[in-house]
């Protein structure tokens, strides 16, 4: 396109780019490395009530996937 529109839709394009591959150099350097410092294994004796229960029934429900 051209005039106007065409530039506009340039300027467009050009910024979308950008973002795009901003997003995918943090979704694939920041975003592991946060995880792998919030998510620390923690022994079985260290581990709350709430994680134990949460735990059980997200495996529960693998399983029953897992059948079907």
């Amino acid at each position: 396109m051209g005039d106007i529109v065409g530039r506009l839709f340039r300027e467009f394009a050009v910024t979308l780019s950008v973002t795009i591959l901003f997003s995918a150099i943090v979704s694939l350097t920041l975003t592991p490395m946060m995880a792998a410092r919030l998510l620390k294994h923690k022994p079985e004796s260290k581990q709350s009530w709430f994680y134990r229960t949460s735990e059980h029934a997200f495996e529960s429900v693998i399983a029953y996937y897992g059948k079907t």
